[in-house]
């Protein structure tokens, strides 16, 4: 059984029935090839969108615009984090600070939701927020978990676990029809979409592409659309996320290939891994190295990485066995930069890099120099404070 190999790591049985469904991170969203920071030009123009990161250093989090200056003035927190749909989860007052996985996450403290002037959106503090995405806010209570609108507004009922918003549609374990139920909710109702008693279903995942996947309890795995009607019936025995019309899967007793939305394969069933597309590319495995298709199965580079990451404005970083920098590669599969440290995805022109002597973070420019200097203990992507911005993965896909 290949599927969700990698998800269960250290998780609670409940904590394993939101993990992502893949074994790559979420593409990034698309963003314009260059976003110019100031503008001077006399013609009105419509505003460009308020780009910002999350950082920390010296236990406190703030944030920062393009060019490394303060959003917020002196504002900070114990913890901050991305902003999604145009609020950001802070945390005041934390009792304690942990690491997990490389990142930074608080036990206790104060929830707060701020907008994007660095402005609290209600006077209320969270017992607890598991996260804020399209609108909605994942409560975690003493009665479980719930949803709320911004304004405070309970969606639905107290649920046991609820997962990470996507489209509308959110996983949750609750009670349904009087029986513990895992299901999708409606995130505007607060209502099942559809429901299976515990133990039908091992997992379900997020929705991307207007599709989801899900694992009975064989192992076996189909796609659901955001209704709860079989798009793709459960036969596969390996499946990832839609992302450019495509996934990864693969029938039982053979390699993984790429599904089309019918269920059809467009690409044959003969490598060990596929990450999940990302601007139309897909890496692939065979053995030890990965190489790089375009989501037709046109073959761009012929397996030869030791690990890679997602495409994300044009460029993926990847990584060559015994190398201690990072190469950037062209959608064509083109080097493009090569670094002597390391460094990950580029959005709004901006990626995050690492100081080989003090492993502090900062940000690098297209040229591979460093525009803000790495001194920060941890780091999140620049992002469009409008849209979702999911925390960057540490690590490569090996």
């Amino acid at each position: 059984m290949r599927v969700l190999r990698l998800a269960i790591h250290g998780l609670g049985v409940a904590a394993a029935l939101f993990v992502g469904c893949s074994r790559s991170s979420e593409p990034a969203a698309k963003t314009p090839e260059s976003v110019v920071v100031e503008s001077e030009s006399p013609t009105a123009e419509a505003p460009g969108p308020t780009v910002l990161a999350a950082v920390r250093v010296d236990q406190r989090s703030t944030f920062i615009t393009l060019d490394g200056s303060p959003a917020f003035g002196e504002q900070a927190w114990d913890m901050a984090y991305p902003f999604s749909s145009g609020v950001a989860m802070v945390i005041a007052n934390a009792g304690e600070l942990r690491k997990d996985d490389g990142r930074d996450f608080a036990v206790g403290g104060l929830y707060r939701l701020i907008d994007a002037e660095g402005k609290e959106v209600s006077d209320r503090d969270y017992p607890s927020i598991v996260h804020a995405r399209e609108g909605v806010v994942s409560v975690r209570g003493m009665m479980g978990q719930h949803l709320e609108r911004l304004d405070g507004t309970q969606v639905g009922k107290d649920f046991e676990e609820v997962g990470n918003v996507r489209e509308g549609r959110v996983v949750a374990v609750g009670m349904a029809d009087g029986e513990p139920s895992l299901g999708w909710l409606d995130t505007s109702t607060g209502k099942w979409v559809v429901s299976w008693p515990r133990g039908e279903f091992k997992q379900l995942c997020r929705f991307f592409d207007g599709l989801a996947c899900a694992q009975n309890a064989e192992g076996q795995c189909g796609w659901y659309t955001p209704d709860g009607t079989v798009a793709i019936p459960v036969r596969y025995d390996a499946c990832g996320n839609f992302h450019d019309g495509v996934a990864w899967a693969g029938l039982p007793g053979a390699h993984v290939g790429v599904i089309e939305k019918t269920g059809r394969f467009v690409v044959e069933q003969k490598y060990d891994e596929i990450t999940d597309a990302s601007e139309e590319r897909m890496f692939v495995k065979v053995g030890e190295r990965w190489g790089l298709l375009d989501t037709t199965g046109r073959v761009i580079l012929e397996p030869q990485f030791f690990a890679v990451r997602s495409f994300s404005e044009g460029w993926a970083s990847v990584l060559r066995e015994g190398g201690g920098g990072t190469t950037y590669i062209d959608r064509e599969g083109a080097v493009v930069l090569e670094l002597e440290f390391r460094a990950l995805d580029f959005h709004f022109d901006r990626a995050i890099y690492f100081d080989n002597d003090t492993d502090k973070a900062g940000f690098i420019d297209r040229t591979g120099a460093p525009v803000i200097p790495a001194t920060f203990d941890t780091v999140h992507n620049f992002g469009d404070v409008a849209v979702d911005n999911p925390p960057a993965p540490l690590d490569w896909t090996r």
